[in-house]
């Protein structure tokens, strides 16, 4: 298996091969690669998952191939990615705040 193989099958929803070749990319993988233990548990392969995952929950309105995200799973997907995110000691996009500023 390959692991580009493998990062599709850790996410469970339908990505594009482009979408996530290009999140292996950004973490130093490449998806041609083999999957071997050793990167199926790196933090690589880890952040590239949990990168897609919160691709996933942003992305509005995914119906594709039979599959749909209800809220349900939007709030799944962003808890796993948020723990993944947290274990590493990454910024976790999935917290971002927005702060109002009245300039009156």
């Amino acid at each position: 298996m390959t692991i580009l193989e493998a990062i599709k099958e850790s996410v469970g929803y339908p990505i594009s091969n482009n979408r996530a070749q290009i999140t292996l990319l950004k973490r130093g993988l490449t998806g041609t690669d083999e999957a071997t233990q050793s990167v199926l548990n790196s933090k690589a392969f880890e952040l590239a998952t949990a990168d897609l995952m919160f691709w996933l929950i942003t992305t509005p309105n995914i119906s594709e191939g039979g599959y749909s995200i209800s809220l349900t799973d939007r709030k799944t997907l962003k808890d796993i990615a948020s723990g993944i995110y947290s274990k590493h000691g990454v910024t976790d996009p999935t917290k971002a705040t927005v702060r109002f500023i009245r300039p009156w």
